[in-house]
């Protein structure tokens, strides 16, 4: 298929076409608009950054897999 160029593969393959989706995020109070950020997250990203966005630190690194990316999406690092 065409629809993934000019990275190879395709959703379901380890190959780029498969891990570059984009994410989108709205939080009108605290997210500016209209940023871009490269970093590459996962699905346990999400939740460790939702956690930390509604509970604070509490939850760092407390076993859990994932980074905890609100510090990226406020613009502080």
């Amino acid at each position: 298929l065409d629809a993934n160029r000019p990275w190879r593969g395709h959703k379901g393959t380890l190959y780029e076409g498969a891990l570059r989706v984009p994410a989108v995020v709205r939080w009108r109070k605290y997210v500016e608009g209209g940023r871009r950020i490269d970093a590459p997250t996962s699905v346990t990203d999400v939740f460790a950054t939702t956690l930390e966005g509604v509970w604070g630190d509490t939850y760092a690194h407390n076993g859990m897999d994932g980074a905890q990316l609100l510090g990226a999406l406020l613009g502080r690092s």
